[in-house]
């Protein structure tokens, strides 16, 4: 996603490190809890992901509310859009996370199915 808006000339550079960074974020925790449940169990699997979930969602709410300063009664039509795309694409990518998040659960049932029956979290 994020490479396709680097050759777009008018978006704003904050905006474009906004996405790349959630972008990488997303990624980067599937990737790390993947690693995570390799090595520990579920329960720690779990909690670390939920941390992880946590932080994202923190990040991802923070983002938004800078877009608070941006004026939308602009008369730049083109920036007015840009700028409701901007936060549509990372509102996508929070929902890329969740769905992240849902994958993880089913490796974790995968390799520890009990888990979910006795948890206790």
């Amino acid at each position: 996603m994020a490479k396709f808006l680097l050759k777009n000339d008018n978006i704003s550079s904050q905006k474009l490190d906004v996405i790349i960074d959630l972008q990488e974020n997303s990624l980067n925790n599937y990737k790390d809890v993947v690693a995570h449940l390799k090595e520990n169990n579920a329960e720690e699997t779990y909690k670390f992901a939920d941390i992880r979930q946590q932080e994202f969602e923190s990040k991802y709410k923070r983002y938004l509310k800078n877009f608070k300063k941006y004026d939308l009664n602009s008369e730049d039509e083109l920036q007015l859009n840009l700028l409701i795309d901007t936060i549509l694409v990372i509102k996508n990518i929070e929902r890329i996370n969740d769905h992240l998040v849902n994958i993880v659960e089913y490796f974790v049932y995968i390799k520890e199915s009990s888990f979910f029956f006795d948890k206790k979290i």
